[in-house]
């Protein structure tokens, strides 16, 4: 009996304090967020803050739905060492962090998320496992050693250039449309899944072959500075506009494809110099055109689809839009 007089006291006092707080206009908040950074506190403050007390309560976090984007930019680096508390944010679907000074961020929380740009920062690994909702994703020039993008099958735009990525599969990626892993240690890059990517950068690594032949819709490809042998084909790329490829390791075998990419009459197109800083010259190749075991001058024009070589007596031999194709036909 005693045990029960307690509870109902209990309740009685509680239900007084209830009608107490509602009569005075109290106001009852929600935890507050711990948030050790103190700059990224004092963003938040400035920003969130709807009831004006210096913290951030879980409702207020919760409210903020958008894009959140930190005080650091390229003029004016920010001062940000740590994100945490950035996992009440649960609503947020974009989260630009650039130029800040931070070492690790945890966004597992944070599955809403369709846009994610942390560049400039100081990251050594980071997890997108729980985000699947990303569609862009920009982390280039941090100290990346890994990257896994398996979960993340919305992603169209990747940025991960400038870190030090030994390796990346972007087979579970078959929306990308943009993908820039320029400066990073990658000696093989499998783009068999890909098929919708316009735009490829990977300059500055150690691929020493690269296959675009199921990327036909390449409007731009970057691929100098590598360690490739053989010039890529990109004859199947009928809306490529800009091809750089020079500073690779390109020889006399590659003059043929040279020769048939100069005609598909691209904006830019450079295969030159060499890595060692030679010039590789396919104006004008001696080859065998006729099989009479004597070499020839070959020349094709796209004017009007015609070869040429130099025993023939046509008089629009060497004409200015002739194009030197050498090979042993």
């Amino acid at each position: 009996m005693r045990y029960d007089m307690r509870k109902e006291i209990w309740i009685t006092v509680l239900t007084i304090i209830i009608i107490m707080v509602s009569h005075s206009g109290m106001k009852v908040y929600a935890a507050n967020i711990y948030i050790p950074d103190p700059n990224f506190k004092a963003f938040l403050v400035v920003n969130y803050d709807a009831s004006g007390d210096g913290e951030i309560q879980e409702t207020e976090a919760q409210a903020v739905i958008g894009t959140m984007d930190t005080p650091g930019h390229w003029a004016t680096p920010g001062n940000i060492a740590d994100l945490s508390g950035i996992e009440a944010f649960i609503n947020l679907t974009g989260l630009t962090c650039d130029q800040e000074q931070l070492t690790s961020l945890d966004i597992s929380s944070n599955t809403s998320l369709t846009q994610l740009l942390c560049n400039n920062n100081q990251l050594t690994s980071l997890d997108v496992s729980a985000n699947t909702s990303l569609t862009k994703l920009w982390l280039y020039k941090n100290q990346l050693k890994s990257l896994d993008v398996s979960a993340n099958v919305s992603l169209t735009d990747l940025h991960c250039g400038y870190n030090q990525l030994t390796s990346l599969d972007i087979s579970n990626n078959s929306g990308l449309d943009h993908l820039t892993v320029y400066d990073n240690n990658l000696n093989s890059l499998d783009l068999s899944a890909n098929l919708n990517l316009i735009f490829l950068s990977c300059g500055q690594n150690q691929l020493s072959s690269l296959d675009v032949s199921a990327n036909p819709n390449l409007i731009q490809l970057f691929c100098h500075f590598n360690q490739l042998v053989d010039i890529p084909d990109v004859t199947l790329c009928s809306s490529l506009e800009n091809f750089n490829c020079s500073y690779n390791y390109f020889g006399d075998d590659d003059c043929l494809l040279i020769t048939a990419i100069k005609a598909m009459g691209l904006n830019t197109f450079e295969y030159n110099p060499q890595e060692d800083g030679s010039i590789l010259n396919c104006s004008i190749a001696a080859i065998d055109f006729n099989a009479d075991c004597i070499h020839d001058i070959a020349l094709f024009s796209p004017g009007n689809h015609k070869w040429y070589i130099k025993d023939q007596s046509t008089p629009t031999y060497g004409t200015t839009d002739c194009l030197p194709v050498p090979g042993d036909y």
